[in-house]
């Protein structure tokens, strides 16, 4: 339901003329459809964007602990490092989700 509203949120802004400027698309939907209309999608939006970034930040964090010297220190280059690897992390991660929600899909037919 909610892909749905998504989608007829980004038709509305994208392909009809009325909603050129942003302002008139914006006072056309809270005019016709209320204040809270903005906000349609905004759940599923963020309930996908908690675990990721908490996957992106525990693992940039264990990155960086895993390449700390003895001292306790990065060097600019070992941070960057730690960072690409949380990002590849992250990548992979969603990668095999996506990939088993696409599985348990295909089983269900």
């Amino acid at each position: 339901m909610n892909e749905f509203v998504i989608e007829m949120g980004e038709t509305w802004f994208a392909f009809d003329s009325l909603f050129n400027p942003h302002a008139t698309g914006m006072r056309y939907t809270v005019q016709n459809h209320g204040f809270l209309a903005l906000y349609r999608g905004l759940t599923p939006t963020l309930i996908s964007a908690f675990p990721k970034a908490g996957i992106r930040f525990g693992s940039n964090a264990y990155f960086k602990k895993q390449l700390m010297d003895d001292q306790g220190k990065l060097t600019p280059g070992k941070n960057f490092l730690a960072g690409v690897g949380a990002g590849m992390f992250e990548e992979r991660d969603e990668r095999t989700l996506g990939n088993e929600c696409d599985r348990e899909d295909t089983l269900g037919e």
